[in-house]
């Protein structure tokens, strides 16, 4: 690969994005669990201003934190602090010599390969030998099994001591640490599992029976080690194929074994939950309900769906949530405050696009009315509020929809969420 030949930046830059998907990995249960934490609060809170107060509180706590212990508060000074470390790292690390080491996990592969090879050999040269054996020689037989285990132990320790873990997924990683398990008790294993049969048949008058159960004993050895060497087989054709993204890997351990600061990911795990809070604050900021209808020009004279409550923010908060259940099925509008302007006092905004049938909205409507026992007449103001391709849905067309055909069970499914939204 030629390590020694990138430029500096280059591989200071490599290293960043390797530092920073671990990072982010290592971070990302804690994230999602604050946000969904964060999430389940705010439904709790139904004052605008408590969940602009309660945010605002959140954010401080991080901040003073942060601040606390001198970190950085923005992703972009995290990641100059970063580079400048790696940088420092680089200048120390013989890339060369560095990059002959990794060549030692590619030899270790094809040993395993080698070895595993060489104990199926064996375990066919065992099974020969007992299928041969009388019954009073099959004690032998298997004790020259545990012969070859000393031996083999230190292969096995010598390939666990130098093989580099960190350069594998995880799945792998546990992989080669399973077959290091089964390969130095090979013989060890089979031995104990041989006597034991053995012993199990020692009453039995049938000397081919005996036997019989030690081969298989043996042919199962011989059927793991060749699932051994196709699962080493495989993860060495990923390695040699991911050779390049593995040696950043290494490198970045390497610098990260260095410097203890770079495996502390409270820093970054802070930032990001201060952007978390930051964002929602951006959603629930009390300027931004104010001027929930800023942007549009209000037609207060036309009657719409008017909800009364004595409690418009929690009316609002309803109001997304049915905006969010009916989006795509049966309205088409992007905009969620207009949507909710059917349904405010004096907040006219525009009709909503109904994509659903008519029967559809009659049973919306009426759940709703139904829901709130509202006694007003709803239908004309239906007329005003729904349009289908921007024209009027016609007077009392949804009143009067005379559609025999029943409403489908997804449709109803969706739509008696939607009304539920609105009126529990």
């Amino acid at each position: 690969m030629g390590l020694e030949l990138h430029s500096p930046s280059i591989l200071r830059s490599e290293l960043s994005k390797e530092y920073l998907k671990r990072i982010t990995y290592l971070t990302s249960d804690s994230r999602i669990d604050f946000q969904t934490n964060l999430e389940e609060s705010l439904k709790n809170i139904f004052s605008l201003e408590k969940k602009f107060n309660y945010l605002v509180s959140e954010k401080n706590d991080i901040k003073n934190t942060i601040e606390k212990n001198k970190w950085p508060d923005t992703i972009e000074e995290w990641s100059l602090g970063i580079n400048s470390v790696i940088g420092s790292k680089l200048s120390e690390i013989n890339l060369s010599a560095f990059e002959m080491s990794n060549q030692v996990n590619i030899d270790l592969f094809l040993s395993i390969i080698e070895k595993g090879e060489e104990l199926i050999d064996d375990a066919k040269l065992y099974l020969k030998k007992i299928s041969n054996s009388k019954k009073d020689k099959l004690d032998e037989a298997i004790h020259q099994i545990g012969v070859k285990s000393k031996l083999n132990s230190i292969f096995w320790d010598d390939f666990n001591s130098r093989f580099n873990y960190g350069s594998l997924n995880r799945s792998d990683d546990s992989n080669l640490k399973l077959i290091y398990a089964l390969g130095k008790d090979f013989y060890k294993n089979l031995n104990t599992k041989l006597f034991l049969v053995l012993n199990e048949n020692l009453e039995s008058k049938s000397e081919n029976s005996t036997v019989q159960a030690l081969e298989a004993v043996i042919q199962s050895f011989i059927t793991k080690e060749q699932a051994i060497i196709d699962i080493t087989t495989r993860i060495k054709e990923w390695y040699d194929e991911n050779v390049e993204d593995i040696t950043y890997k290494l490198l970045l351990k390497k610098i990260m074994d260095s410097d203890e600061k770079m495996h502390k990911s409270i820093p970054f795990e802070l930032i990001t939950k201060l952007g978390i809070v930051t964002s929602k604050i951006f959603d629930h900021s009390i300027e931004g309900q104010d001027h929930f209808y800023s942007n549009y020009n209000r037609k207060p004279e036309i009657g719409n769906l008017a909800l009364v409550t004595g409690d418009i923010e929690k009316l609002r908060i309803k109001l997304m949530d049915c905006f969010d259940i009916l989006s795509g099925d049966f309205i088409k509008e992007s905009n969620a405050e207009i949507f909710a302007s059917l349904f405010e006092k004096d907040r006219f905004i525009a009709p909503v696009e109904w994509l659903g049938t008519n029967k559809e909205l009659n049973h919306f409507v009426l759940g709703i009315a139904d829901g709130l026992r509202e006694s007003r007449n709803f239908w004309p103001l239906v007329n005003n509020c729904f349009v289908r391709n921007g024209k009027k849905l016609g007077k009392d067309s949804v009143r009067n929809h005379k559609t025999p055909k029943p409403i489908s069970d997804n449709s109803r499914l969706i739509l008696d969420k939607a009304i539920k939204s609105l009126i529990y």
